[in-house]
């Protein structure tokens, strides 16, 4: 399995912030899916949301 988390956060490995993110800018996007293999399944187009409880 590979699993490519959309983050943009602290690293505490590295004592510093890092953009993990491909899908913002459309050249690194285009290029990264490019270099997929074809037989990958994408997850859904939606944002993730997270659950919050009493709602």
């Amino acid at each position: 399995m590979i699993n490519w988390f959309e983050w943009d956060k602290y690293e505490p490995e590295v004592d510093a912030r890092v953009d993990w993110t491909v899908t913002d800018d459309p050249q690194l996007q285009e290029a990264f899916t490019a270099a997929l293999p074809p037989w990958l399944r994408y997850g859904p187009d939606q944002p993730c949301t997270p659950i919050r409880s009493g709602s």
